[in-house]
């Protein structure tokens, strides 16, 4: 759990609003067709609101579902020359990450 604190303004009352998110992370390795390898995550982050220093974890405020894939070339596939330029330097990774719609 991960304690947030947000300003607010109502007027010329300055005040805090204290949330409480839960971030969960899963990871799974695999491999494609073609012989690279694979690295995809998934990331749930909860928002609960506190009120009292007690947070209310029925029903949270917010929920965002984030994605990352991370593709490495495999280095010896047959399809890159060992010879050419893109094969001899190390940043081959592709990473794509997926955010919610607003």
């Amino acid at each position: 759990m991960i304690k947030v604190t947000t300003k607010a303004k109502a007027g010329a009352i300055n005040f805090d609003i204290v949330y409480a998110t839960r971030v969960q992370r899963r990871w799974r390795r695999a491999t494609t067709d073609e012989g690279d390898r694979v690295v995809e995550g998934l990331e749930i982050q909860k928002t609960y609101r506190v009120l009292d220093g007690i947070a209310s974890i029925e029903t949270p405020t917010s929920t965002v579902k984030s994605t990352i894939r991370l593709t490495r070339t495999y280095p010896t596939r047959a399809s890159a020359s060992p010879f050419s330029a893109a094969s001899q330097s190390n940043n081959n990774d592709e990473i794509t990450t997926v955010f919610p719609s607003v």
